[in-house]
């Protein structure tokens, strides 16, 4: 990326090169006209600035693209090329027509193959909505959310909810602080997942399903599948939801009036983050999120029951 950055530089230079070229020249026609008045000190100065920028010119040749031979760069391209084909097979596998059988199986618990991107695009959105008017959630807003959750989260939620202990009391400010660890990368991702299904209106996702890679409706913006939920695993995206919809529980518990009967505490980490690696987003693999709260596994009688 070195080499790059000073061709890049190169021919910046050599564009002012050219026109401090033509400006001597210019002033050599002027100093040679009958009537012309003496500029000899300026163009003393001229000469020396030519003489600079020659001199960079050609320090950055040496270090550029400039110098090097065809075939040392086309070798390092390929090299490049070669990696890159590694790490998006090791995101999201190969083409359909070369799966195994076990990668097929992967394949098909990606969001978009399995028509679910939109749907849980629009429960994280719901999910960030809701964070921001914390004190005022009307219950048919929590109940239209949760009736909305995959059945894998809300089997998962009540175990969730009770086994929730922390060791410091948290606030409301300190739980959207940690909600927003998460959402300030994960929002984003479902909002252009959102766009790209926009122009198929509701059947957005069954009717996007069969289209061809970055094939989108006139007057789309630029949005590529890996923007997108279109290529997250699934069993990661139910993680994450899982634990903002936990984390959300707890918020609106604390915002409603006179708040909680007896305080939450902070917890440090959470069990369903564990890190993992991807080009794009944590969701590409099919590990659990990456780790930032702890919790213990006794039960909280405050949380015997999914509100959010």
């Amino acid at each position: 990326m070195t080499m790059v950055q000073y061709t890049a530089e190169l021919y910046h230079e050599l564009h002012a090169l050219d026109r401090f070229e033509q400006d001597y020249r210019r002033k050599l026609q002027e100093e040679d006209a009958p009537t012309a008045v003496q500029r000899g000190e300026n163009l003393q100065i001229l000469r020396q600035e030519l003489k600079s920028q020659r001199k960079h010119v050609k320090s950055l040749k040496k270090k550029s693209l400039w110098s090097k031979v065809l075939e040392e760069v086309m070798g390092k391209l390929v090299d490049v090329v070669h990696f890159l084909h590694l790490e998006i097979y090791s995101a999201f596998g190969s083409a359909d027509g070369d799966k195994t059988v076990g990668e097929s199986i992967n394949y098909h618990q990606r969001l978009g193959s399995a028509g679910l991107a939109l749907h849980y695009a629009n429960i994280i959105t719901q999910v960030d909505t809701l964070v921001s008017r914390s004190s005022s959630v009307p219950p048919n807003t929590r109940d239209s959310l949760y009736q909305g959750l995959p059945p894998t989260i809300k089997s998962a939620l009540r175990s969730k909810l009770q086994s929730f202990e922390a060791e410091e009391e948290l606030t409301a400010p300190r739980i959207k602080a940690e909600m927003e660890k998460t959402l300030r990368w994960l929002l984003p991702i479902a909002t252009n997942t959102s766009k790209a299904h926009h122009g198929f209106g509701w059947v957005g996702e069954w009717a996007n399903t069969g289209t061809e890679l970055n094939r989108k409706p006139l007057g789309h913006s630029d949005l590529i599948q890996i923007e997108t939920l279109h290529h997250a695993n699934k069993d990661t995206t139910e993680a994450y939801i899982l634990d903002l919809v936990v984390w959300l529980h707890h918020l609106v518990s604390l915002s409603r009036p006179g708040g909680v009967r007896s305080p939450i505490k902070s917890p440090l980490r959470s069990p369903t983050k564990k890190g993992l690696k991807a080009p794009s987003s944590p969701l590409n693999k099919s590990s659990s999120p990456t780790t930032v709260l702890t919790r213990k596994t006794e039960t909280c009688s405050e949380t015997s029951a999914p509100e959010s």
